[in-house]
């Protein structure tokens, strides 16, 4: 488990966007996520939200992106390159395969399906794939609960047992 500490790595800008100071932690998840980048990869940005940019930096660096996302105004986002879809992590399938998933302080929002959306995580994801998952300080009692259920969803799809 990574807590933020002076040396970690923080991004002021994403691009050419500075990012609001209110967004104080996506810096440092932007900076952690930002490694898993690949650019011959297919890429997930699993509850991208609307006004957060991550998967505008992603779109000339990797191979694919999907951007997906449960608000409904999603369905009015428009991209050459990113496909938008108004859709619940909870609800992914195996139809796609996903090298890289990020998944970036979203799941605490939906607290009461973290099994159901990590395994929609899980089932889209491919076989070599990487899920990068950063979590803002609200699911603190949570925390716990989380480490078996990404054993068990996630971690076992790979025969990895810790």
């Amino acid at each position: 488990m990574q807590y933020i500490k002076t040396d970690d790595k923080k991004l002021e800008m994403l691009d050419n966007l500075k990012l609001p100071r209110t967004w104080w932690s996506r810096g440092y998840e932007y900076a952690f996520a930002s490694s898993f980048i690949n650019e011959n990869a297919n890429v997930l940005d699993a509850g991208c939200g609307l006004v957060h940019p991550f998967k505008l930096f992603l779109k000339d660096k990797v191979k694919s992106v999907v951007a997906i996302d449960k608000d409904e105004a999603i369905k009015n986002a428009v991209d050459d390159v990113i496909e938008y879809r108004h859709q619940d992590i909870k609800d992914l399938t195996d139809k796609d395969k996903f090298d890289v998933i990020f998944c970036l302080g979203v799941l605490h929002h939906d607290k009461e399906n973290l099994e159901a959306n990590l395994k929609g995580l899980k089932n889209a994801l491919a076989t070599d794939g990487i899920i990068a998952i950063t979590f803002d300080n609200t699911l603190d009692a949570r925390i716990e609960r989380l480490k078996p259920l990404i054993r068990k969803e996630i971690a076992s799809k790979f025969g990895v047992g810790n």
